[in-house]
């Protein structure tokens, strides 16, 4: 049978659990940084824009609960709450995330699909910020907004 992508995407079952936390992990994960590196972008010597530069790539985990993502990678660990994501972009390999500090982290899943990891973390913002009186969240890119 042939049907657009999206069809097929509605014949799978939802990852998240219709009551219950939300948790997922521990992933395996290979994460790149970039806080405060950023490099002008131009066009015929106008400033047009600016862009992350990313570290070096690092291994290691990530685990997901009702309250925080944890990243555990190569001699680092650090819970980011679930209300400091301000902005969940996905991308055909990667998952970018940024914090309310600034920090961008963009996220490759080694034997998990992006999909899964955005409805999943998506459903756990939605429900955290809902659990902090901040409204319902109606976007998360290129930034998280309430209404």
């Amino acid at each position: 049978m042939i049907r657009p992508a999206a069809a097929w995407l509605d014949t799978l079952p939802s990852p998240v659990p219709a009551d219950g936390p939300v948790v997922a992990g521990p992933e395996r994960v290979r994460v790149k940084l970039a806080a405060d590196q950023v490099k002008p972008v131009c066009h015929r010597r106008e400033l047009i824009g600016w862009v992350e530069c990313f570290g070096k790539p690092a291994q290691g985990s990530l685990s997901l609960d009702q309250e925080a993502l944890t990243f555990a990678v190569e001699g680092w660990r650090r819970s980011v709450p679930l209300e400091e994501l301000t902005a969940i972009q996905p991308s055909s390999s990667s998952l970018q995330l940024r914090t309310s500090n600034g920090t961008v982290a963009s996220v490759r899943f080694m034997e998990s699909s992006v999909l899964r990891w955005e409805i999943l973390l998506q459903e756990a913002v939605r429900r955290r910020w809902t659990a902090l009186g901040r409204g319902r969240v109606i976007e998360f890119q290129p930034r998280i907004a309430c209404r």
